[in-house]
């Protein structure tokens, strides 16, 4: 038997609950579940419980969880507190349709943290806190258009659908001039005002603003591109774009929905960037849906109702904004979140990347892993990628089957190859992802050969 029916078949093995489940949910959700991200072939594991740094799956298989719901879930599962403080809100107030006190900590909390948000409005997804972040930007400016990163993930707003981390490189022109490729099911005419650029390219950038001038509302990045492959940004870059955001009067917006966790005041705090604008999302709710965005005071009090210039006025509504029940539970996990617990967890993702690269080079294997602090992710690669198509052009075959082979191993990452670090974890946990790592790519040896990644 080829190593891959050998990985397959063990899956199967252990997986036949959740198996079953998969061919009945297919019955009643197209492919089996309601959220692109988390799907895998052959199918994805239904889990039953989880505590923790712990999952376990309907036919009773742990797994060391280095997803954590794609970064969400700093403090692991279920964490007492957090559990404590939400219960007891649920049994207080949950959703008032009126102003609640829990909104007001949760806003001061980040507004303490980041300096460069000034004031802030509470949302219920990063898609939504980044969709309201560039429509401050557009409002503001009085301008129409935007720009964005190549392979840049903002969620599910038609302006973050154009040349998204699914995106067809054949249509999207050179690398140093990307075209702007909308999505299916999007607007026609959105690639005429949302531009693309390369991560990392200055002349590019320059390039691109230069020619934009006047028309140009704002720049949204991630410091960390996130889904398209967890590559952190070079400083410069960064703090160039913000010099020529200023210079043309355009927004600069960071979107910290997965990088906030990496200090206290978010990556803006690591790299000394200020942005005009930030999105949250992920941590801030503590496991609850949520999202937000803030920054200038002139720019947020546009979304003033009580501003005495209507025409200026920006409508912000939700029926689920700052609920008490995602506040308590945000509340109580930044509060968690202090700088010592930040340093040791973007320790253990240096320490996880380290010994990760370490088994790539004693097997000889063309890999990478990029990351920053607590976020990694693994590249089958011969150079390390630095933006979006030098992670997209890296081999997925290797990668599809050691996901797979890594939950054989008891190990859950993103299939992707991201992974991320959590509170309750510890250097035992750390020690056993490489563990556990090494047996996966020795077990994907010959997959790893076939396909020319061997050194």
């Amino acid at each position: 038997m080829n190593p891959e029916d050998k990985i397959l078949e063990r899956f199967r093995q252990r997986t036949k609950e959740s198996y079953r489940k998969f061919l009945e949910a297919k019955k009643y959700l197209p492919g089996g579940d309601t959220r692109d991200s988390i799907f895998y072939t052959p199918y994805p594991v239904f889990m039953k419980s989880a505590k923790g740094f712990e999952l376990k799956d309907l036919d009773g298989n742990v797994y060391t969880d280095f997803m954590n719901n794609y970064t969400v879930l700093i403090h692991g599962h279920n964490h007492p507190k957090v559990v404590k403080a939400v219960m007891e809100q649920i049994l207080l107030l949950t959703l008032p349709g009126a102003p609640n006190e829990s909104q007001l900590k949760l806003a001061k909390m980040i507004c303490e943290r980041v300096k460069s948000v000034k004031k802030i409005r509470f949302c219920n997804s990063g898609s939504e806190a980044t969709m309201m972040a560039v429509r401050a930007a557009l409002a503001f400016t009085d301008r129409k258009k935007v720009l964005k990163i190549e392979g840049g993930y903002h969620g599910i707003a038609d302006f973050a659908k154009v040349s998204g981390p699914s995106l067809d490189l054949s249509k999207a022109g050179s690398a140093q001039e990307p075209n702007p490729v909308s999505s299916r099911g999007v607007f026609a005419g959105i690639s005429d005002d949302v531009l693309v650029l390369p991560y990392n390219n200055i002349d590019s950038a320059e390039s691109k603003i230069k020619m934009l001038k006047d028309e140009l509302a704002a720049v949204i990045i991630e410091p960390v591109l996130g889904s398209g492959g967890m590559i952190p940004a070079d400083k410069d870059y960064l703090n160039a774009l913000r010099e020529m955001t200023e210079a043309v009067g355009a927004m600069l917006v960071f979107d910290e929905v997965i990088t906030f966790r990496l200090s206290k005041g978010g990556a803006q705090s690591l790299y000394g960037v200020t942005p005009d604008i930030t999105a949250f999302g992920k941590i801030i709710g503590g496991g609850y849906p949520v999202g937000a965005f803030g920054g200038r005071d002139d720019v947020m009090a546009l979304f003033d109702p009580a501003i005495p210039d209507r025409s200026k006025y920006v409508s912000h509504a939700g029926t689920f904004n700052a609920n008490p029940v995602t506040c308590v539970a945000g509340i109580m996990t930044l509060n968690m979140l202090t700088d010592e617990v930040i340093r040791r967890i973007n320790q253990y993702g240096d320490s996880l990347r380290a010994g990760i690269s370490e088994v790539f080079k004693t097997h000889k294997v063309k890999g990478q892993v990029t990351g920053l602090g607590s976020l990694g992710n693994v590249h089958f690669t011969l150079e390390k990628p630095i933006d979006y198509r030098s992670s997209a052009n890296s081999d997925k075959v290797p990668l599809e089957y050691l996901h797979l082979s890594l939950l054989n191993h008891g190990v859950f990452t993103a299939r992707r190859g991201m992974f991320s670090i959590s509170t309750p974890m510890s250097k035992n946990q750390v020690n056993l992802f490489i563990k556990a790592f090494e047996e996966a790519l020795t077990e994907i040896g010959p997959i790893i050969e076939k396909r020319g990644l061997k050194k």
